[in-house]
C-alpha cells in the first residue's frame, strides 16, 4: 500500500466516530413532529368552504372535470351519466372503497375489481386527499389499491369526500404521519391529466398516464 493510501486510511480511523444505535420504534414519527413546516400561502389559508371551491377551481385549470354529489350513494348513477356523455365504454375497473359501492343499482355498467390493464378504458378509484393549493389528487396504494390503476387507463374517475380536501401538501403529509396504519409504499400526487410538451412543445394529453381525470366530490 503507497504511503498516499496509508496517510487518508489513518485518517480516517482518527476520525471514524461509532455508528449510532437504530432508532427504535416511534422515534421516527416523534422527528418527523419536529420538522419546520414551509411557509404557507396567504391563498390557501381558507375556510372549509372556501379550500372546497379553490380546490375545484385549480382542478378545472388543470384540465380535470368536476361533479359534486350528495352521497356516496350517488357514486354510480353519476359515473354512469359522466359515461354516457362521454360515449365511452361501460367496462370499468374499481379499486379500494370505490369498488365496495352499490353498483348493482346501475347495472348498465360493467364493474370490474382490481387495477385493470393497459387496455383497461376506465378505472374508479378512492383519493386518500385533495390538495386546494394546487387542485392535486393524493392517492395512496394499499392491497387491492394498485398504484398502476392511476396510470393505465384512458380515464381516470376519483372520488373525494369534501371532508378530506385539506389546504397543503404538507398537511397532506402530517395526516399520513398520523395514521394508525403503516406509511402506504406509494403516495401518488395526480394533478389532472397526464401531459408532456416534448415534442415541438405542443401539450399531449396522456402521455404517461390518463388522457382524462373526472372527480367525484361527496358532499
Amino acid at each position: 500500500m503507497s504511503k498516499a493510501r496509508e496517510r487518508i486510511f489513518a485518517a480516517i480511523r482518527r476520525n471514524k466516530k461509532p455508528l449510532a444505535d437504530a432508532p427504535v420504534a416511534g422515534e421516527g414519527g416523534a422527528r418527523a413532529d419536529t420538522i419546520p413546516t414551509h411557509t404557507i400561502p396567504v391563498r390557501t389559508q381558507l375556510t372549509a368552504e372556501a379550500l372546497c371551491a379553490e380546490f375545484e377551481h385549480r382542478l378545472s385549470a388543470a384540465s380535470a372535470s368536476v361533479e359534486w354529489v350528495e352521497s356516496a350513494s350517488g357514486i354510480p348513477a353519476a359515473v354512469w351519466r359522466h359515461l354516457s356523455d362521454q360515449q365511452r365504454r361501460t367496462q370499468c375497473f374499481a379499486n379500494g372503497s370505490a369498488a365496495e359501492l352499490g353498483w348493482a343499482s346501475v347495472p348498465e355498467l360493467d364493474i370490474r375489481s382490481g387495477a385493470g390493464d393497459a387496455d383497461s378504458p376506465v378505472c374508479i378509484t378512492s383519493a386518500f386527499r385533495g390538495i386546494a393549493e394546487t387542485g392535486s389528487l393524493v392517492l395512496l396504494s394499499a392491497p387491492g389499491h394498485s398504484s398502476a390503476s392511476y396510470f393505465l387507463p384512458e380515464l381516470l374517475i376519483v372520488t373525494l369526500s369534501r371532508r378530506d380536501i385539506l389546504a397543503t401538501q404538507e398537511a397532506v403529509w402530517a395526516d399520513l404521519r398520523r395514521r394508525p396504519e403503516d406509511m402506504p409504499r406509494t403516495v401518488t400526487l395526480v394533478t389532472g391529466p397526464s401531459r408532456t410538451g416534448d415534442i415541438e412543445q405542443k401539450i399531449v394529453l396522456g402521455a404517461h398516464g390518463p388522457r382524462q381525470v373526472h372527480v367525484l366530490l361527496v358532499n
